[in-house]
């Protein structure tokens, strides 16, 4: 199967999985929202690898940092360990967009400050139906009680693709080569890239199989047979 393919595949079955619990607590909720997000951000990476490489190194960028946040929600002891991380991470969220629209409510631009304002309202409603005031970790920090390998992803997947989501020189000076005719053209292989996206793929499901006790073995032979002798997971 192609590599497309496999991905689907493992979508549609863990998607099936997700469909047949019956207890939809709040960590349910979020996974399963999670896990549609994950998806689509996923699509996008295979969908710009072979033509629009720098686009799907931002994305891939994303979907490891979504690995990584569930790898430490899941490696909570008890489920309400498990919920308390996952409100510590919303309230991340809103405490460093307030830090951005404070800064922006004092801009000398009406537009830009009137949209602040109305952010910080939004937000303001949204961190009073949190159940939780203390924030995340940082991922650094993270990474103290995670794997090797979460170390490991965090700086070959995290870090080196950071310049593709914030936009630098790097981007210019690393990426791009000149021909001898003088036409430009981007350095990478458009098959690594989906490679890689599997590999968070795989990664990021088996955390949802491990979290409700399910079966990994035919997903992890499927990676063993068609996979793993072309990628490191």
């Amino acid at each position: 199967m192609e590599i497309e393919q496999v991905i689907d595949k493992w979508f549609k079955e863990t998607e099936s999985k997700l469909a047949q619990i019956d207890n939809r607590d709040m960590v349910f909720n979020v996974c399963r929202s999670m896990f549609a997000v994950f998806k689509e951000y996923c699509d996008a990476t295979l969908l710009l690898a072979d033509d629009l490489k720098l686009p799907s190194k931002a994305l891939l960028r994303v979907i490891n940092e979504y690995y990584l946040t569930l790898m430490w929600w899941f490696n909570g002891k008890t489920s309400a360990e498990i919920e308390n991380r996952i409100c510590r991470s919303e309230c991340t969220c809103c405490e460093k967009e307030k830090k951005i629209y404070e800064k922006a409510v004092t801009s000398s631009h009406k537009v830009i400050e009137e949209f602040a304002r109305e952010r910080l309202k939004d937000l303001g409603s949204l961190k009073s139906g949190l159940k939780v005031t203390k924030v995340a970790p940082e991922m650094e920090e993270m990474l103290d009680e995670l794997s090797d390998q979460a170390s490991y992803i965090y700086a070959e997947r995290i870090m080196q693709f950071h310049r593709y989501v914030h936009f630098n020189s790097f981007v210019l000076t690393e990426s791009v080569a000149k021909d001898k005719d003088g036409s430009f053209r981007l350095e990478n292989d458009g098959k690594h890239l989906k490679l890689l996206c599997l590999a968070c793929v795989f990664l990021f499901i088996q955390e949802i199989y491990n979290h409700y006790g399910w079966s990994f073995k035919e997903i992890n032979d499927e990676c063993n047979e068609i996979i793993a002798p072309t990628c490191e997971l």
